[in-house]
């Protein structure tokens, strides 16, 4: 990280869709200003102890339901496409009313918000990112049969 604008975005993950509280589960991670989407998609999987081997798609609406804006096309987890371009200060700070979604594996439909929490802050030379800094609820089970 050798930009010095470089910072730390405060990201927190909660499942949403049908899933949505059911258990009760969300992550807040830390990560730097300039990881790409596809980098998130793999911290995501990372965090969620998922296998990371479906198609994913990260889109902006008011809700789970209502894609909005799609961002770039769905992607797989070894073709990347426009998200591996795409850096986090892209996205956020999101308009008024706007989420950020990700939709992980079609078939399950994974749904999960990612809101950033607050301003960026600068980077922790002492800390390694990214990194779950807060957690509530167990990991979802990805294969639940």
């Amino acid at each position: 990280m050798a930009d010095s604008a470089v910072e730390i975005a405060t990201l927190e993950l909660k499942l949403s869709g049908a899933r949505d509280g059911k258990p009760k589960f969300s992550r807040t991670i830390e990560a730097p200003t300039d990881t790409t989407l596809h980098e998130l998609h793999w911290i995501i999987q990372d965090v969620v102890n998922f296998d990371g081997d479906h198609m994913y798609q990260f889109y902006l609406g008011p809700r789970w339901t209502k894609q909005a804006s799609i961002i770039g096309e769905a992607a797989s987890p070894d073709a990347p496409g426009r998200y591996g371009q795409i850096v986090i200060t892209e996205i956020f700070p999101l308009e008024k009313k706007a989420k950020l979604f990700y939709l992980f594996d079609f078939g399950a439909s994974w749904y999960f918000e990612v809101r950033c929490q607050s301003a960026f802050k600068p980077i922790n030379n002492r800390c390694k990112y990214p990194r779950v800094v807060a957690k509530v609820g167990r990991n979802p089970r990805q294969y639940e049969w």
